[in-house]
């Protein structure tokens, strides 16, 4: 297993009944005991005359590798079990004390098809198989029906792709953000920004909401534009806080000179002073200090005296 798959196992290892096992996210217990595998691996590895120096050169990884799985840290990846099980003459069942977790294994390695397999048992199996042999069984599965909790389950082994695609599929089936909330901060920006887009086109502003705050400035400006554009200015109020201030600053004058300037006055806080100052210096030339009335608290006053500097020229 890879450095950092050995620190994503070694932060979710427990200990049951004195030893060492792997809890998975939903709760359950990984099938492989960690204590079983590791003195395995030392006792076969003593039993050929390799010291885990020697052991780790016929492999060609560190020292530390074999170390670790020899301390129950972590585990042998999937083609690592393989060149295990022809060095030691031994079947990898010997070495992992897992009857079905061996046969998926080798099904795996020699890439052959595994028939009824669970998304709990990919789940199990997934801190030893590499991205694209994890993908394969789910994609296998007899029965896809793949919810989002199980998908945040395997999330750490398979690729951002894979993640991504499955949110996609999700939200165009049920049209709602709980749909794949618990895999929201395993989606790429890129694809959020999509999803977003798609829900608002099915269920408006409010069906965003929640997830704005993860939006780009860019597909957040966007959606706010064309809810405006659809509904008025009241409906981003909510997410008004989150636009930037480009974004917000159009939206604003788009609405002043459609509307004038009480159309902006609930959202005039939180207007950039570039933005309010243009607007303001519009209202004045064309209405006075009446015409920026709604908007006096929030005004520089600089442009107010300079307004007013030009009336005594």
């Amino acid at each position: 297993m890879n450095d950092m798959l050995g620190e994503i196992m070694a932060g979710i290892k427990i200990v049951k009944n004195g030893k060492n096992v792997f809890e998975s996210r939903k709760g359950g217990v990984i099938m492989f005991d960690m204590t079983k595998v590791a003195a395995n691996i030392a006792k076969l590895r003593k039993e050929k005359g390799l010291t885990q120096m020697a052991l780790a050169d016929r492999l060609g990884i560190s020292f530390q590798a074999v170390s670790n799985w020899e301390r129950g840290l972590s585990m042998p990846d999937i083609s690592k079990l393989g060149e295990l099980s022809e060095l030691f003459e031994v079947s990898i069942d010997e070495i992992l004390w897992n009857k079905r977790g061996t046969e998926i294994t080798e099904k795996v390695i020699k890439s052959e098809p595994v028939c009824d397999i669970s998304i709990k048992e990919i789940e199990e199996v997934a801190p030893i198989l590499y991205a694209e042999q994890v993908e394969e069984l789910m994609e296998g599965m007899e029965d896809p029906e793949i919810t989002a909790e199980d998908m945040a389950s395997v999330a750490p082994f398979v690729s951002a792709d894979f993640i991504d695609s499955f949110a996609r599929k999700q939200v165009k089936k049920h049209g709602t953000v709980e749909a794949i909330e618990p895999i929201l901060m395993d989606l790429s920006d890129s694809c959020i920004d999509e999803i977003a887009m798609t829900l608002y086109e099915k269920g408006g502003i409010e069906s965003i909401e929640d997830i704005a705050e993860l939006l780009s400035d860019e597909a957040l400006g966007e959606i706010a534009m064309k809810s405006y554009e659809t509904h008025g200015i009241e409906s981003i109020e909510d997410i008004a806080e989150l636009l930037s201030d480009e974004a917000l600053g159009e939206i604003a004058m788009k609405s002043y000179e459609e509307h004038g300037v009480e159309s902006i006055e609930d959202i005039a806080e939180l207007l950039s002073d570039e933005a309010l100052g243009r607007i303001a210096a519009d209202a004045l030339k064309n209405h006075g200090l009446k015409g920026i009335a709604p908007l006096m608290e929030y005004i520089d006053e600089d442009v107010i005296e300079n307004y007013l500097h030009s009336l005594g020229q």
